[in-house]
């Protein structure tokens, strides 16, 4: 009985926002699809950072370190000599989490900003020993990346070309090309 007791106040922690912070909440807001303890299990890996002068969370064709969600402030990209905006309540450095490969674009966030920082690293430990913690934010990823080309969101910056993208495939022991080419239409 005391265990069923247990079992039950477990289940109902991990659904109801019980105990996540108020500086926390816009970002529960944003990362809709997450359980209230999937998301206090994600926020425990990671840490806010405010930005006390501009700092430069990605440089482009560099190793990323992290893994950022911009909560507030101005954000600017850089790609290929394109500059783009970027706004609170996105993911930074999610294609490089994802795929492997290195930053596909610079992103600095501006003095005053404020972000979540996770360390890719440590992130990556976490989600392969929890399956289902893995999926739920592998989803958040992709409903994020999702968002952004379904909106036509910074158009230019999507197009990508086979020739210029090289992804690293743990799975298949090696560099491979992206396996498609979006064109100016």
């Amino acid at each position: 009985m005391g265990a069923n007791l247990i079992g039950l106040g477990h289940i109902l922690y991990s659904r109801l926002p019980i105990g996540i912070p108020a500086n926390q909440w816009p970002i529960f807001k944003a990362l809709e699809g997450l359980e209230p303890g999937e998301f206090r299990q994600l926020m425990s890996l990671g840490a806010m950072q405010f930005a006390d002068k501009s700092i430069r969370l990605t440089e482009e064709a560099a190793e990323v370190e992290s893994l950022y969600f911009a909560i507030s402030g101005d954000l600017n990209g850089d790609k290929g000599g394109r500059s783009f905006k970027i706004y609170p309540g996105e993911l930074i450095g999610e294609v490089s989490f994802m795929l492997g490969g290195k930053a596909t674009a610079s992103v600095t966030i501006e003095k005053g900003g404020v972000y979540y920082e996770w360390r890719k690293d440590k992130l990556r430990k976490v989600l392969e020993n929890q399956p289902q913690l893995s999926q739920a934010f592998e989803a958040l990823i992709g409903r994020d990346m999702a968002k952004k080309v379904a909106s036509g969101y910074r158009a230019e910056e999507l197009k990508v070309h086979s020739a210029d993208v090289e992804l690293q495939d743990e799975n298949i022991g090696g560099k491979i090309a992206a396996p498609m080419s979006i064109k100016e239409a």
